[in-house]
């Protein structure tokens, strides 16, 4: 199998039951044939060596264990101490979550349970490749299987966990969530313009007859939105970013998934002009009423 085109890695998985503490665990040899499988860490790195676990997150949080903690773990041949190098996701299957559950090498496996489950290998194909029986690559993998393990064997082609799913059925949230904001502040801010225009019409009819200009006038009403804007952008920005990965962060643990921190570099350099321009556009028409402010009428009705 190592030899087909399509395959990246291969790792040989061996599924037991052992327990830690009256918690159930289910155990998941890590043994890479040739190329691994990389598995999917939250934290920390995979197990290396017969003392290593690499615990699911459910499992971790029910023996309140962490990176670097050590656990007794016993199975059907004993009870070892194992010390937690990472934590990460196991199998999903139909009656395994994946959350739940533990990875060890296969030193460390054979020193606590005897048999397996399940007995089977994680294949990576090229991001190209078709895995699904239909497809070249999952019937030439199939006959490679088969030739390889003696007769038949039940390929299961990956499929998403109900999270995904969940996730992808609220992803719309975020971006109404952001276009309301976005609404909201420009109305703020225009509402803040137009009155700042109203509230100091008197000042700016005594300027008026100190001299400003009109084109003056409406230069006032455009510096304050570009301060207005620059300040929302300095204080915005940095808060929205650190609270926006403060609370993914807190969702993706919980659910759980494989937080990865959005790269919001490019949206960033696209918003910083899109919100200086609209913040101009907001202080056209304040702007032109400063410009347009009867000096005389306003003194006057003083």
């Amino acid at each position: 199998m190592a030899a087909d085109p399509d395959v990246t890695g291969i790792t040989n998985v061996r599924i037991g039951a052992a327990s830690s503490r009256a918690v159930p665990v289910l155990l998941h040899s890590y043994e890479p044939a040739g190329r691994p499988v990389p598995l999917v860490l939250t934290a920390g790195a995979p197990p290396a060596q017969a003392g290593d676990l690499v615990l699911a997150p459910a499992t971790a949080r029910r023996l309140g264990a962490g990176v670097g903690s050590v656990v007794p773990m016993a199975g059907d041949r004993g009870a070892r101490q194992l010390r937690v190098t990472g934590i990460g996701f196991a199998m999903e299957s139909s009656t395994d979550p994946y959350d739940n559950g533990g990875w060890v090498t296969g030193a460390g496996y054979d020193a606590l349970v005897s048999g397996f489950k399940e007995h089977g290998a994680l294949v990576a194909l090229r991001p190209d490749a078709d895995p699904s029986p239909a497809g070249p690559a999952g019937a030439r993998l199939e006959r490679l299987a088969a030739a390889a393990a003696g007769g038949p064997l039940t390929v299961i082609t990956p499929f998403q966990p109900r999270q995904l799913g969940e996730i992808s059925d609220v992803r719309v949230l975020p971006t109404l969530l952001g276009g309301f904001l976005a609404v909201l502040a420009v109305g703020a801010v225009g509402y803040a313009l137009v009155a700042a225009v109203s509230r100091r019409s008197r000042d700016i009819a005594v300027l008026r007859a100190l001299g400003m200009t009109p084109a003056q006038s409406r230069w006032a009403a455009l510096t304050q939105a570009t301060v207005f804007t620059m300040a929302g952008l300095l204080a915005g920005i940095p808060l929205g970013v650190a609270a926006g990965r403060a609370l993914w962060r807190v969702t993706a643990a919980f659910i759980p998934l494989d937080y990865q921190p959005p790269d919001a570099g490019r949206l960033l350099l696209l918003t910083i002009p899109a919100v200086l321009a609209c913040g101009l556009l907001l202080a056209l028409v304040p702007g032109q009423r400063a410009a347009r402010l009867r000096a005389s009428q306003v003194l006057r009705g003083e």
